[in-house]
């Protein structure tokens, strides 16, 4: 798997996404989602700027949690397999039910090098699209249980951010897992300046 991820980090560097099914096995699908059990989510701000979206979050940072280091470890490995200097500080659970989702948006630009997506549970397709609109598609997968979706964070020299969309979960809803490096510091968001 080490060379497969580090595979999808270079592809990823190059097009601003990668895919990866079967990256994390049940067992640790099972431990991590215990591992972020104890946060209360809170729902998503339904209509941030040109943004529609839906769903409940938390976040905390990764230190302190061993299931967690573990996997930012594996990926940070990963990452520097290709080339790419990139531990994730922090994690975000997030719970989208039915008729959830997120039209297309780029993640924040203080989530350095990628922000990784794990499918704990459930599916959604996932969508990289070239405009706000969605009308032009340039990549789609679905995401379920195991899945691993890396996305570009913001480079040097212009905008790298891919534009994606998290689209409706099959019944019963998804949970994922994002792993991503805050450079305001694990845990702080717009609001914390």
């Amino acid at each position: 798997m080490p060379d497969r991820l580090a595979a999808a980090f270079a592809s990823c560097e190059r097009l601003g996404w990668a895919s990866v099914d079967g990256a994390v096995s049940p067992t640790e699908l099972d431990a991590l989602a215990a591992s972020v059990a104890d946060l209360v989510l809170e729902p998503l701000e339904p209509a941030p700027g040109p943004v529609r979206q839906g769903g409940a979050a938390a976040v905390c940072e990764v230190a302190g949690r061993p299931v967690l280091e573990a996997l930012a470890e594996r990926l940070g490995r990963a990452a520097a397999g290709a080339g790419a200097r990139w531990v994730p500080d922090e994690a975000a659970t997030t719970r989208y039910g039915p008729g959830d989702g997120i039209s297309p948006h780029r993640d924040n630009s203080f989530y350095e090098g990628f922000v990784a997506v794990v499918t704990l549970s459930g599916s959604a397709e996932l969508r990289v699209v070239a405009d706000r609109a969605g009308t032009k598609e340039l990549a789609r997968w679905q995401a379920g249980p195991g899945h691993l979706a890396l996305l570009r964070g913001p480079r040097p020299g212009g905008e790298a951010r891919p534009l994606h969309e998290v689209g409706r979960p099959e019944p019963g809803g998804r949970h994922v897992l994002v792993l991503r490096r805050n450079r305001r510091g694990a845990g702080r968001g717009w609001a914390d300046g």
